[in-house]
């Protein structure tokens, strides 16, 4: 081989380094603007989620899986939100951590609160067995804005840009809302309490309320208050829930019925105790006709009878939810459904004397 072949070879060889040189430094680069936030929680299967524990500062708890549905234990198995707890499975699963770890080391862990016994919230996810699937430890928010969070049973500790607030209170996974939407139907309202009654009407499609029961006399409705009563179904939540079983010392002495034009009536039961507000709520479907489906009915026909099935099974639906149940309600809710007739009335102002001088007047005006 000829000296100028190995000169060639060598220029060859040198450049090849350099490219090689240049090949890493731009990998190494390139590695660097490639990193980037990842999601922290992967490979959560929602399906073999037996249990969702919630630790926040002292306090635990637990959505439980029953059948194909979850309960909040704490609230004496109350049934959960299926959608209050797909929010919570995505927003852990929406959790970025920032590429670059903070620290490894455990007695750093409660500095940034990120220890088992002291982290702003623990979400750990369990299986049948009792063991963790995978969870999320979040810390406190750091001088940059971020948040320290780590993963359960692991030692790094990274940062977080996500803005990672939940719910963690046992109501916020509950359907609060007790009924809804009925404003326009009700067309039949009677309240019933120790000493009195009274009851109020109003014929489908119209606005005007007719007050039914006789008021006493030298007395008159007071202002607009009996609307009030009339429409305190129209939009009704509760703030808490127990088991019928624990409301045993309870008086519900009051009781509100509401018809609505589908022939649907609220029965709900209302107590006072410590200055709250209970109810137990029923529902029932007073039309007992038969409904048949013939081949040679109209649209219209079949849209009526469609709409009762439906309003039927809604009211099988509404006892089943709430039977057994006793909820707390906001007091500006229970007030209207509680009103004593002596409340929407008030006295029929006495006649004023005439003024012999205004008659005087007005004579000699006409004169």
């Amino acid at each position: 081989m000829s000296n100028k072949t190995l000169s060639i070879l060598g220029i060859v060889a040198v450049v090849m380094v350099v490219l090689a040189a240049i090949t890493s430094k731009m990998a190494q680069t390139g590695s660097d603007t490639v990193k980037s936030a990842f999601n922290i929680v992967q490979g959560l299967d929602p399906a073999k989620i037996a249990k969702i524990v919630i630790t926040e500062k002292d306090k635990n708890l637990e959505i439980i899986q029953q059948g194909k549905n979850f309960i909040v234990a704490e609230k004496d198995n109350y049934p959960a939100s299926i959608k209050s707890v797909n929010e919570l499975i995505a927003k852990v699963l929406d959790i970025k951590a920032n590429p670059d770890i903070l620290t490894k080391g455990s007695e750093n862990y409660a500095d940034l609160m990120v220890a088992d016994d002291n982290a702003e919230k623990i979400i750990k996810f369990l299986d049948s067995d009792g063991k963790v699937i995978t969870g999320v430890i979040i810390g406190k928010q750091l001088d940059s804005g971020d948040t320290a969070i780590r993963l359960v049973n692991k030692d790094e500790v990274y940062t977080s840009s996500s803005r990672i607030w939940m719910n963690t209170s046992a109501i916020g996974f509950m359907e609060t809302k007790i009924i809804s939407d009925a404003a326009d139907k009700i067309v039949k309202v009677s309240v019933k309490y120790d000493g009195g009654s009274y009851e109020m009407t109003r014929q489908p499609g119209e606005s005007n309320i007719s007050f039914v029961t006789a008021l006493p006399a030298g007395k008159q409705l007071k202002g607009k208050d009996y609307e009030q009563v009339f429409s305190a179904l129209s939009n009704l939540n509760f703030s808490d829930v127990m088991a019928e079983a624990k409301a045993g010392d309870m008086k519900f002495d009051t009781t509100y019925i509401c018809q609505l034009d589908d022939s649907t009536v609220y029965t709900f039961l209302i107590a006072v105790k410590d200055g709250k507000y209970f109810v137990k709520c029923s529902n029932e479907f007073t039309d007992l006709s038969q409904i048949q489906i013939s081949q040679t009915e109209s649209q219209d026909e079949l849209k009526k009878k469609e709409t009762k099935l439906l309003a039927r099974d809604n009211a099988a639906k509404f006892n089943a939810a709430h039977k057994g149940w006793v909820y707390e309600i906001a007091s500006n809710q229970a007030e209207n459904l509680t009103k004593k007739l002596d409340v929407i009335t008030e006295d029929v102002p006495a006649a004023q004397p005439v003024d012999v001088n205004d008659v005087n007047d007005v004579n000699a005006i006409v004169e």
